[in-house]
């Protein structure tokens, strides 16, 4: 209906332009014909030449106005399907990334379905694996034993690791982490820092909030309200908005970030993706294996059950 209304006010926003013209171009022909011996009919249909363009030109208003209808419904429908779609997958978990209960965590574990298993093939060298799980860093899991260790290289700014959370990660927190199988550690890269103006010092904000026991908290706020930060000139009121939602002390969290106490271990995880190669997040390695396809649930089941089944 929208297209149709812009069509009518295109349309008679030409109206008044064309009636001039078409006017003036008439008394033309009259002027002209007057002078000529032409039959009376013949006169009369050349006088209704200047309405041919009107026509058309209204033809083609309509006609482009009316597609665009058509075309635009087309795109809401699909982009409903895939809302509806994203919604279901959001309903099959029994926790949110980080272990807090929402609104959409009323599934068992048995309600996600185990997909046909494939295989990732990227093996990470043992010098850099040492190093990886050599440094101490916060974990979410039942123990730090666990046998699996589940790391992901990213940043808070990053659209494909939101992605990532809202439809992989439940699962896996269901099925392994909640349970004991496996923990999971975040370690921030800079490597798209060019395009994600507000992502180092998100992740410094996020990181000060360890020191207060709450960097998941954070990091899992930051990520459910990116769009909100991730464009801001200063970004900084809204990361104490943000922090003060998930009950950081202000003052504590000030002291840290105005400091960047942080940027040795941010420095530190950044140097090591770079040892690893990595050049887009996020990247996630189950122990050694890097898995290829972060939102490809059956490559995480392959890798954690092959390991569980080795012990």
């Amino acid at each position: 209906m929208p297209a149709m209304i812009v069509a009518a006010v295109a349309l008679f926003g030409f109206w008044p332009i064309y009636r001039v013209g078409r006017n003036v171009f008439t008394l033309f022909l009259i002027s002209r014909l007057e002078k000529s011996k032409l039959p009376n009919k013949t006169a009369f249909l050349i006088t209704l030449t200047p309405w041919i363009p009107f026509g058309i030109i209204s033809i083609l208003i309509i006609s482009f106005f009316s597609f665009r209808f058509i075309v635009t419904g087309q795109e809401r429908r699909q982009y409903d399907r895939s809302a509806a779609s994203s919604a279901a997958k959001k309903n099959q978990v029994v926790a949110n990334p980080i272990g807090i209960p929402d609104e959409n965590t009323n599934a068992t574990v048995s309600q996600i379905p185990v997909p046909t298993v494939t295989t990732a093939v990227t093996e990470m060298p043992d010098t850099l694996y040492t190093e990886m799980i050599g440094a101490a860093r916060p974990y979410l899991g039942v123990t730090s034993a666990a046998p699996v260790m589940i790391v992901m290289f990213t940043e808070p700014q990053d659209p494909f690791t939101k992605k990532f959370v809202e439809e992989t990660w439940y699962g896996i927190n269901a099925r392994y982490v909640a349970n004991g199988k496996a923990k999971f550690v975040i370690r921030y890269t800079d490597v798209l820092s060019g395009a994600h103006k507000n992502a180092r010092s998100a992740a410094e904000f996020i990181w000060c909030a360890d020191e207060q026991g709450k960097f998941f908290d954070t990091h899992d706020k930051f990520i459910r309200h990116q769009e909100e930060w991730a464009s801001l000139d200063d970004p900084t009121p809204k990361y104490y908005e943000l922090g003060d939602a998930v009950g950081l002390d202000r003052a504590k969290q000030e002291a840290c970030f105005v400091w960047t106490r942080k940027k040795g271990i941010l420095d530190e995880d950044h140097a090591l993706s770079q040892k690893l190669g990595i050049v887009g997040v996020p990247r996630v390695y189950v122990n050694k294996t890097a898995v290829t396809d972060p939102n490809n649930f059956a490559q995480f089941v392959s890798l954690i059950e092959s390991t569980l089944n080795s012990q």
